[in-house]
């Protein structure tokens, strides 16, 4: 092969490990680990189930880089630091990028059971949640995503999920923030 043609090949491949060129869509390593929503009220109906213990909702882009790295600091600062702590996770990953497929999610950025990986790919609870009153200032824009919510045990979802206890975007500088309002409602 010729000195050009080996140096493409590298761009190209240096491009591809970026994120940068399309590649194939590879299926999740076990689809148990991945939920498909077929609409709000899947990610409601859990959520209320759910009521007595803390709840935190995080929107995220499968193929950001930024997303992946918050996800594995909620895993590292929240789960693994409060391995007893009884509490829920809601991962919804949406459909936002052009790289982002339901076969790119790796729910082994955030693997502790308590933790429930949802696919959107219509991307419909971030939508919903940039349009409600009590939420749209916290994400501007059409969807909301690279966030978390997070409401306590006695947070229910009516026409919106509340109270609200705290959030942050982008979710990767905001993780100590929820470490610290998270401990101070956690049982000691």
């Amino acid at each position: 092969m010729t000195r050009p043609a080996l140096l493409a090949l590298w761009a190209l491949l240096l491009l591809a490990g970026c994120g940068l060129v399309g590649g194939e869509d590879e299926p999740v390593e076990s689809d148990s680990a991945l939920v498909d929503l077929s609409g709000l009220g899947d990610l409601k109906d859990q959520f209320n189930q759910d009521t007595g213990v803390p709840r935190i909702l995080i929107l995220l882009s499968p193929s950001c880089p930024e997303c992946l790295l918050g996800a594995s600091r909620v895993q590292q600062v929240v789960l693994d630091e409060n391995p007893e702590a009884d509490l829920r996770v809601y991962v919804v990953w949406a459909d936002l990028l052009i790289e982002d497929a339901r076969g790119s999610v790796d729910p082994g950025v955030m693997p502790d059971p308590r933790a429930v990986h949802y696919w959107d790919g219509e991307k419909t609870v971030g939508t919903w949640l940039a349009q409600q009153d009590r939420y749209w200032q916290l994400f501007r824009g059409p969807s909301a995503w690279d966030i978390y919510y997070l409401f306590g045990p006695d947070a229910a979802w009516g026409e919106a999920p509340g109270p609200l206890l705290d959030s942050g975007y982008p979710l990767v500088q905001k993780t100590e923030g929820l470490r610290e309002t998270l401990s101070r409602i956690l049982p000691r």
